[in-house]
């Protein structure tokens, strides 16, 4: 941008100070404006649709058994790596929170979900 403006003032005046003064101005504007932009684009945006904490609170079967703390549940037809007690396949489930990939559940109706807490 700053380039551009230097020579479109090139064009109208052959004095080099006026050109490089054009320059610095237009390309501290850019940036400027620039980084307003970027940070509006890479803002994180604060909505109530959930994404980013994953499916936490639904509820899930479990795929591959749970032993000795780790095992495969299925929510929302997605398979996920999760952790808590010792259940064997088609267990019904509720998520607790998300760990990354790694989903935290306890058996439904254990008293343990987010469900039980709230009362």
């Amino acid at each position: 941008m700053g380039a551009l403006a230097a020579g479109l003032a090139a064009l109208a005046t052959a004095d080099l100070r006026l050109q490089a003064l054009v320059f610095v101005v237009v390309s501290g504007l850019a940036a400027l404006f620039g980084r307003a932009l970027y940070r509006r684009i890479l803002a994180p945006r604060d909505d109530a649709s959930g994404i980013g904490r994953g499916p936490v609170g639904e509820h899930g079967v479990v795929v591959d058994p749970i032993v000795d703390g780790r095992g495969k549940v299925r929510v929302r037809d997605i398979v996920w790596l999760a952790a808590g007690p010792d259940l064997r396949p088609g267990a019904a489930v509720v998520l607790q929170r998300r760990d990354g990939t790694l989903l935290r559940v306890a058996p439904v109706g254990s008293g343990d979900g987010p469900q039980a807490k709230a009362d």
